[in-house]
């Protein structure tokens, strides 16, 4: 299927951290939701099922960053 193919975006790397910014602000945000006491029941549940998604996204996209960065520049 389409959706299941691996693709491969090129940019700098500069943008790329703009784009593991991005993501990190995304599962903040459904951090906060899901733990909103004012939200109700129906919202935190479909913000714990984003946040759950957008956390793996951001970690895969995190984890193939520091494939490709050299030793020294990789998280620890």
């Amino acid at each position: 299927m389409l959706n299941q193919e691996m693709r491969t975006v090129t940019m700098s790397r500069s943008d790329m951290l703009r784009v593991q910014q991005a993501l990190t602000h995304v599962v903040m945000e459904f951090q906060r939701e899901a733990t909103d006491p004012d939200a109700t029941d129906d919202c935190r549940e479909i913000a714990e099922r984003s946040l759950s998604m957008w956390w793996r996204i951001r970690n895969e996209f995190e984890r193939q960053m520091d494939a490709q960065d050299p030793e020294e520049f990789r998280r620890k």
